[in-house]
This record gives structure tokens, C-alpha cells and sequence, in this order.
């Protein structure tokens, strides 16, 4: 039975790391192919793009553990009111988190403002860099794909894909 379970986790935690290598990659080859082709011959662009993606995916996990980590505070505060006011404290923690049951901790929206964020700002430098093409449409094009990034992380970190980052 132990070896079954040991099993589990060794090919669940495959599959993690299977996914965070092709989100991560997948998003430095992604960005810097968009940049070779909205700003061809820019070395300022492709360097732009390569980091585009995996720094929205990083930054986001990092948005996504700090708002989780509010978001329970504030729920632990809320049953340690309840059993202040009275409640046993099994019962005012069930009231605290019965929303959260067979959920991924709250915040995934921080994947999507940081993603657009991220792709906003390099959106502009790529719009910038010498040999771009029109400045608005790079921008569109480039804030665009930060954004179906980060849906697709919140997505997957909903469907519980993601892990919330352990310290």
C-alpha cells in the first residue's frame, strides 16, 4: 500500500514538474519568437520576450502565495472571533473555510493582473525597440499574449494543475 501511494506522488509529481518545464520554455520560445517577429533584427526585443512569459508565470505564483496568505489570515482571524464570541473552535473554523472545500486557495486572478502587467510593460519596450513594427498593434499583440498566459495559468492553478508555492 505504501509503495502504491509512494508511487502516486512520484508520478504526480512527475507530471508537475512536466508542466512547469513546458509553461516555463514554452514561454521563453513563445516570447521570443512573438519578438522576432513584431521587432525583426532587435536584439533589445528578443531579450524583452524571452523573459516575458516566465517572469509573469513567477511573478504571478509569488502574487498568487501572497494574496492566499492574506486570505487565510483574514479567515483565521474570523474563527478566533467565533470562538471568542462563544463557538467551539471546530465549528467556527468549519464556518471560516466551507467555502473553500475542494478548492485551490484563493488569489488565482493574481496569474491574470500580473501576466497583463508584465506583458503591458513589455509590450511597450518590444513597441519601442528599433525595427518594430506599428507601435499599438505590437503593443496589442504582445499585452494579448500576457494575457491568454495568464489565464491559462489561472486555469491550470484552479483546476488544481498548480501548486500554491510552499516556502
Amino acid at each position: 500500500m505504501q509503495d502504491e501511494t509512494q508511487g502516486n506522488s512520484w508520478s504526480s509529481s512527475l507530471r508537475l514538474l512536466g508542466l512547469i518545464a513546458v509553461l516555463f520554455f514554452g514561454g521563453l520560445s513563445g516570447g521570443l519568437l512573438l519578438a522576432q517577429q513584431l521587432a525583426p533584427g532587435s536584439d533589445w526585443a528578443r531579450f524583452v520576450g524571452f523573459f516575458m512569459l516566465p517572469l509573469s508565470m513567477i511573478l504571478g505564483w509569488k502574487a498568487w502565495h501572497a494574496v492566499a496568505a492574506a486570505a487565510m489570515g483574514k479567515r483565521l482571524i474570523k474563527t478566533l472571533f467565533g470562538v471568542l464570541r462563544g463557538k467551539h473552535l471546530q465549528e467556527a473554523a468549519q464556518e471560516s473555510f466551507e467555502d473553500l472545500k475542494g478548492k485551490a486557495p484563493p488569489g488565482t486572478n493574481a496569474f491574470v493582473t500580473v501576466s497583463l502587467m508584465v506583458s503591458a510593460v513589455c509590450g511597450v519596450l518590444i513597441g519601442l525597440a528599433p525595427g518594430a513594427a506599428d507601435f499599438f498593434i505590437t503593443f496589442g499583440v504582445v499585452t494579448g499574449t500576457g494575457l491568454a498566459y495568464g489565464l491559462l495559468l489561472r486555469w491550470l492553478a484552479r483546476a488544481g494543475h498548480l501548486p500554491l508555492p510552499e516556502e
